[in-house]
Parts: C-alpha cells; sequence; structure tokens
C-alpha cells in the first residue's frame, strides 16, 4: 500500500511503516517483559541466598559468635 506525504512527489510504503512500528513495540514489550523475568529471577535467587545464610546462621551455637583466629593473621585481631 501506498501514500503520499505532504512533500510533493514523494511516496511512502504504508504496509512497511506500520510493519516496522509494530516490530519496535513488539522489541519493547519484549524487552519488558525480559526486564521482568530478570527481576523476578533475581528476587528468588536472594531469598534463596538469604535463607541458606539464615540457615547457616541459626546452626551456629551462640557462644561461638566471638571466635577468632589465635594464628596467623588473625592475631591480636580485636
Amino acid at each position: 500500500m501506498l501514500a503520499q506525504t505532504k512533500r510533493s512527489g514523494r511516496i511512502v510504503s504504508v504496509a512497511r511503516t506500520r510493519m516496522a512500528v509494530a516490530n519496535e513495540r513488539a522489541d519493547k514489550d519484549y524487552a519488558a517483559l525480559d526486564a521482568r523475568r530478570e527481576k523476578h529471577a533475581m528476587q528468588i535467587f536472594l531469598k534463596s541466598v538469604e535463607t541458606q545464610i539464615a540457615s547457616a546462621a541459626d546452626a551456629i551455637p551462640a557462644d561461638k559468635y566471638g571466635f577468632a583466629p589465635a594464628d596467623g593473621e588473625f592475631k591480636n585481631a580485636t
């Protein structure tokens, strides 16, 4: 399909223009969907890490939290 522009003698393919716009919109929609998926995946990952760290912290007896190595580069550490 062809259409004439305001400039005399200039003809533009309307079908191609509409198709280009549709493709551009699809690309933006895909990028937004991809960003949402990435955000959701990151939230799941962080929740998993949080659970693992909290579990490890809960497994350590309270009297061991003050532990510091006595030898090596940790010697005299406060």
